[in-house]
């Protein structure tokens, strides 16, 4: 018996790239709970094969959650909230959305429509690809996006390599505010990197100084606005909603610190962003060889010498200044290169202490590999840097601080 036809006002759109929503010919669906919705989520995703109870538990942000509990929100799916989930095996609980009731979910839509692009899309279609995202999904959905939502993830990273790769990116209307949303991903640093200077009058710089940050205001305010930090509390409460071009980091932050402005602060900067940092201090600690050594641990753009009173010199401090949000090719590449070498750094070292020895000795050798094969590019005489940046950025990726690839 053929499928009985469905009142076109009663169809559901599902949107799940952003908090999971569904509605009727624009009407909300009614008793759409979160946890319901954590649910629907994983029904949508999984298209027309389905998912099993067993993984739909699994995947649930949810630990723990009973059979019964499962059941319960799949049923309230149904009765409460008229969303037509049948199960493929009856009396197997394996769950799909009744195909004949959806009208659309908007991942599907971006999914196919990612595939479907050229080698060379136009803007405007990478445009409305991105206009199809409200927010980051993993921004309320409480753990990892695994399962079904890998197939997203991976396509919005095919989405992206076209994005800052284009030769019009500067003329999109969604590119800014799409890389807002997912402020961790240091593939996007380019667009943010293009719209935030747009948006500026000046660069923006974070300074991590306290005992002659006036010295360095009256050096670096004509150009640069100053963003001061003069503490590790002060620091602390900064750090998640950083909004800066580039990073100046005292060594010793103060008299007896230890080393915080490195071991704290362009650790975290390392680590957890892609802002360009350069360090001031009186000498490279004596346990590093040279400047290159400290320089590619902490992925620093350069080393200000203070001299031994502690003050700077004042041209010197304003070209590195200048080097740290510079956007002609030379210095982007020096950066990149930078990228590279200081994550092969990390996991040469990492690896001197994880794992067994046959393993450790295969993956840095890869990462040694394709880290050399990058820097040859990087030195090659046609360059288009858009396009190196996706490259580095996707081996940082891999390579990088918790990446799979640096696991041994």
């Amino acid at each position: 018996m053929p499928p009985r036809a469905v009142d076109k006002d009663s169809r559901v759109a599902i949107r799940v790239l952003g908090a999971v929503e569904a509605d009727r010919a624009g009407v909300p669906v009614p008793e759409l709970t979160r946890a319901r919705a954590e649910v629907l989520a994983l029904v949508a995703l999984s298209g027309e094969r389905g998912i099993t109870q067993h993984d739909l538990a699994y995947l649930l942000p949810t630990d723990g959650i009973t059979a019964d509990a499962l059941h319960r929100r799949v049923s309230d799916l149904r009765n409460k909230c008229g969303i037509a989930i049948q199960d493929l095996r009856q009396g197997q609980n394996r769950y799909v959305l009744a195909p004949e009731s959806i009208e659309s979910i908007d991942a599907e839509l971006f999914v196919n429509a990612v595939a479907a692009l050229p080698a060379e899309p136009t803007i405007d279609e990478l445009d409305r690809l991105m206009g199809l995202w409200r927010d980051d999904p993993a921004i309320g959905w409480g753990g990892p996006l695994r399962g079904p939502w890998e197939r997203v993830v991976r396509t919005r990273a095919t989405l992206i390599d076209h994005l800052v790769r284009h030769p019009e990116l500067s003329g999109s209307v969604e590119a800014e505010r799409f890389a807002s949303l997912f402020p961790a991903l240091p593939e996007l640093a380019t667009v943010r990197s293009a719209s935030t200077r747009r948006n500026r009058l000046r660069p923006r710089l974070l300074v991590v100084e306290d005992q002659i940050m006036a010295d360095i205001r009256e050096i670096l305010d004509s150009e640069f606005d100053i963003v001061p930090v003069s503490s590790l509390t002060e620091w602390n409460d900064i750090r998640d909603r950083l909004a800066v071009d580039g990073a100046l980091v005292d060594f010793h932050l103060t008299d007896n610190s230890d080393g915080y402005g490195t071991t704290v602060i362009a650790e975290h900067l390392r680590r957890h962003t892609e802002i360009p940092v350069a360090l001031m201090s009186v000498a490279v600690p004596p346990r590093y060889h040279d400047q290159g050594d400290m320089r590619v641990k902490y992925r620093l753009v350069d080393i200000v010498q203070k001299n031994s009173a502690g003050r700077l010199n004042g041209q010197d401090l304003l070209q590195v200044a200048r080097e740290l949000v510079a956007m002609n090719d030379r210095s982007r590449v020096n950066r990149l290169n930078l990228w590279i070498d200081c994550d092969e750094y990390h996991v040469k070292s990492d690896s001197l202490f994880t794992g067994g020895r046959s393993t450790r000795r295969d993956s840095v050798e890869k990462c040694g590999r394709e880290a050399e094969a990058l820097r040859l590019k990087l030195r090659s005489g046609a360059l288009d840097v858009d396009a190196l940046q996706a490259e580095v950025m996707r081996f940082h990726r891999n390579w990088g601080p918790g990446r799979p690839g640096a696991r041994f």
